[in-house]
């Protein structure tokens, strides 16, 4: 999963610094294996908002009460792409979120480059709240912030 999300060729860790990472985060955050035919293919997460590590104009998007999680996903395996596979887990977090752990927002983030991210979460009812333009040399040059209410949720 580490290649996957960290992006590098030839990455390796080991089995305590994978056991560190997940279980540090996952104590805090709920955190899902993507399997099929007992394969691993990805991970999904329902955590905790990083207010602090975002920009003002997020913070300002929800009230200082609310319960807000960010959604991550990550399918690793080329061949499961394009199968539907990620829609239907959005769907589920989304339905797991707001009715299992009573969230008032979700909040979801991907870069121009990864289009099938953005339109998975569009077709789950996210809607583009913001667009940062971001400065480096990454794949990206714009970053979209998509989000998601327990309001508009019900409304579907």
């Amino acid at each position: 999963m580490l290649y996957w999300t960290e992006g590098k060729e030839g990455l390796s860790y080991s089995k305590e610094l994978v056991e560190r990472i997940y279980g540090g985060i996952s104590k805090d955050n709920i955190c899902f294996i993507i399997e099929v035919n007992k394969n691993i293919i990805g991970e999904c997460w329902l955590q905790q908002l990083n207010f602090h590590q975002l920009s003002s104009k997020v913070r300002e998007m929800y009230p200082k009460t609310a319960d807000v999680r960010r959604i991550d996903m990550c399918i690793g395996e080329k061949q499961y792409w394009g199968k539907g596979i990620g829609t239907l887990l959005i769907e589920a977090l989304v339905e797991f979120a707001f009715n299992n752990q009573r969230v008032d927002a979700l909040h979801c983030i991907c870069e121009d480059y990864n289009v099938r991210s953005a339109r998975v979460f569009e077709k789950n009812g996210f809607q583009k709240v913001l667009t940062e333009k971001l400065s480096g040399n990454g794949l990206g040059k714009y970053r979209y912030h998509l989000g998601l209410t327990k309001g508009d949720y019900n409304k579907q």
